[in-house]
């Protein structure tokens, strides 16, 4: 959902898993992809994309915390090496922790029968 490229239901392929999740349900979808459209300016202010944004913030928060991007596309996988070039100041970092606090995102990130059949606890 960050990465800007879905903005409507539309552009999931019918068979998407993610049209199963809460946060995919057309009740939560539009007010999410309405949160998402901030992250998404902030990166373009960067010039960079909202993956790299995200990426370079989370090696921003600590020597101990090491994200793990996944992609099934080379340009992916570029896209997500290219973030060890964002660079951000403490108010870029602090921009983003405040939209991260503050987001309201609706429905939960796992169902409860996806919690069960993965065998994940709360």
């Amino acid at each position: 959902m960050l990465t800007g490229k879905i903005k409507s239901l539309d552009d999931l392929d019918p068979n998407d898993a993610r049209r199963h999740f809460d946060r995919f349900q057309p009740e939560n979808f539009h007010h999410n992809i309405k949160l998402t459209d901030k992250f998404i300016s902030l990166a373009q202010k960067k010039k960079c994309t909202p993956v790299q944004l995200g990426l370079a913030w989370i090696l921003m928060q600590s020597e101990l915390l090491i994200p793990i991007p996944g992609s099934t596309r080379a340009e992916g996988v570029e896209e997500s090496l290219a973030s060890l070039k964002v660079k951000l100041s403490d108010e870029e970092v602090k921009e983003i922790r405040d939209f991260v606090d503050k987001a309201d995102f609706k429905g939960v990130r796992y169902s409860a029968s996806h919690k069960a059949a993965w065998n994940l606890n709360g």
